[in-house]
């Protein structure tokens, strides 16, 4: 990622203290000014953990439509948090290789509008998807990709990188949870959970902001036939899968944060010495610290107290501490596979 760029013009004319006090102040949240690795652009200014309130956003994706191919069915949308209209007339839509897309005007986003931008424009090719936009010469692949959205001077506005620990599903957008949050972490990503007006059965919410699911169904109804939407698993100690078994096991916690799993995703639950495993429904990845984690949280998980927990979590994770990252997940509809 570059570095901040400054304007060089401006500080040859300003007074030399204004100019120690620029320097002094930062406005970073990375204290040691090294890069912070997120995709974002260093020269915008960032909100806590949320995205460059002057940015035009990626808010959804659709790699791996169900209900039509994916060279009709693909659709990207875009979200201007802004106060002011933006047009996108002469922006690019790109990846990191040979695919690129200019957007071809006027194309406006009122503030706090969203637009879907779509392989094919016409809902009756494209899954009953109303885009504002077709393009050409970009599409989305299934596993892996790049998105990433030029201006029209060639400056790089926003990037999202997703794989396949983000969960792609077929016929199911990946949505941003909340335009707060940074779109470059998978973590801020779900799968939508609902149906849109129209749509030839897929789930998403073009056009629109996020409704992420938390009771979502996987593509087979729940069979496990085959298991294509099982893209995770977890493993467990043997003496653990009694309890996951008979359901009176139902969370865990790991060290560290775990952004590759989100609230509503099917996984496989694995015992490490044995053959025995089970799919499961997330109903809840929440990041914290160990300090942070409940007392019903930790008892859920066997332990008696806060001191016992970090004890045992201190085997496997030394040197960890109360204010350690950590993540609790829970889960429901335990099934053997």
């Amino acid at each position: 990622m570059p570095l901040p760029r400054h304007l060089s013009s401006l500080v040859l004319t300003l007074p030399l203290s204004i100019v120690l006090l620029a320097a002094c102040s930062g406005g970073s949240n990375n204290p040691d000014g090294a890069p912070t690795g997120d995709g974002k652009p260093s020269d915008a200014p960032r909100s806590e953990g949320g995205v460059t309130p002057a940015a035009v956003m990626v808010t959804e994706l659709m790699p791996d439509p169900g209900a039509v191919p994916d060279a009709t069915g693909e659709w990207l949308e875009l979200h201007n948090p802004t106060g002011a209209a933006v047009d996108i007339a002469g922006w690019t839509i790109k990846d990191d290789y040979t695919n690129s897309h200019v957007i071809q005007g006027p194309l406006v986003l009122a503030p706090g509008a969203y637009k879907v931008l779509a392989r094919v424009s016409d809902p009756t090719q494209n899954g009953g998807i109303q885009g504002a936009y077709q393009y050409d010469n970009f599409n989305l692949a299934n596993d892996s990709d790049q998105v990433i959205l030029l201006d029209a001077q060639g400056k790089e506005v926003d990037r999202v990188v997703y794989d396949s620990t983000w969960g792609v599903r077929s016929g199911i957008s990946l949505a941003l949870r909340d335009v707060t949050q940074d779109n470059a972490k998978a973590a801020s990503w779900c799968p939508s959970k609902d149906s849109w007006s129209g749509s030839a059965g897929d789930r998403g919410s073009p056009g629109a902001a996020t409704t992420c699911s938390t009771t979502i169904t996987p593509p087979d109804g729940g069979t496990g036939d085959g298991l294509p939407y099982l893209q995770h698993s977890i493993s467990f100690k043997d003496y653990l899968c009694p309890g996951i078994e008979s359901g009176t096991k139902k969370i865990t916690i790991r060290n560290g944060h775990w952004d590759w799993v989100v609230a509503g995703e099917w996984v496989i639950l694995k015992c490490s010495n044995t053959t025995k495993q089970f799919k499961a429904q997330l109903t809840m990845v929440r990041w914290t610290t160990y300090g942070g984690i409940t007392a019903q949280e930790y008892m859920a998980d066997g332990f008696s107290s806060q001191a016992e927990m970090l004890q045992s979590m201190s085997q496997y994770y030394p040197g960890i501490t109360l204010s350690s990252d950590a993540t609790v997940i829970a889960w429901k509809d335990t099934s053997p596979l």
